[in-house]
């Protein structure tokens, strides 16, 4: 059965107390002046929508190996404050893969 996906406040929670562990203590008066809170700028934004009415809906089964390393990288692209959902990341990944199939193609009939 497949882990529950934690929502983007968890990932930043536990990032903060990950790093209030790492970072040296900082005094009292040092610490007013810093944000706990840093600004990040999107390289890529998070309400990056499509639309979506001419899309074809498919269903997949992947390996629970293939899973994991999706879900990682959809964690990682969402900290980043990049598009995450796995539909996303899926039709990213088939059109490079596609791309790249007929490029090869196009080599071989030179």
């Amino acid at each position: 059965m497949s882990k529950k996906r934690l929502s983007l406040q968890s990932i930043l929670e536990e990032e903060r107390s990950q790093s209030e562990q790492e970072a040296p203590q900082v005094t009292k008066s040092r610490a007013k002046k810093t944000s706990s809170r840093s600004k990040i700028t999107p390289e890529e934004p998070v309400d990056t929508r499509e639309d979506k009415s001419d899309f074809i809906r498919l269903s997949i089964t992947i390996s629970p190996d293939d899973f994991e390393r999706l879900q990682s990288e959809s964690m990682t692209r969402r900290r980043e404050r990049k598009t995450y959902t796995f539909s996303h990341l899926a039709r990213i990944a088939l059109g490079e893969w596609l791309s790249k199939i007929e490029r090869e193609r196009e080599r071989e009939k030179r």
